[in-house]
């Protein structure tokens, strides 16, 4: 499990590319592509770039990566539920 001493805590609703996720993760690029692509790491695809959302940069940061599917499902309908 990969862990950050990064402390920071992120506008949930930010959105970073795998090369400002790489240093905040203190990780290569390719290895955040990796994670994203085992789903270790949640990620959406727009054209031919990922984006990573500040929510799970936070979830990263705190517990680690892999994250916690069930715990990335509940922030992002938490998240979701209170735009509407």
């Amino acid at each position: 499990m990969l862990r950050s001493s990064f402390c920071s805590k992120f506008d949930e609703k930010a959105v970073f590319g795998v090369p400002e996720a790489a240093p905040i993760l203190k990780v290569h690029p390719e290895t955040v592509r990796d994670f994203i692509r085992t789903g270790r790491l949640p990620a959406v695809r727009i054209g031919n770039r990922y984006r990573i959302g500040g929510w799970a940069l936070n979830i990263a940061l705190r517990e680690g990566v892999p994250i916690d599917p069930l715990e990335a499902q509940r922030v992002f309908t938490r998240r979701n539920t209170h735009e509407n």
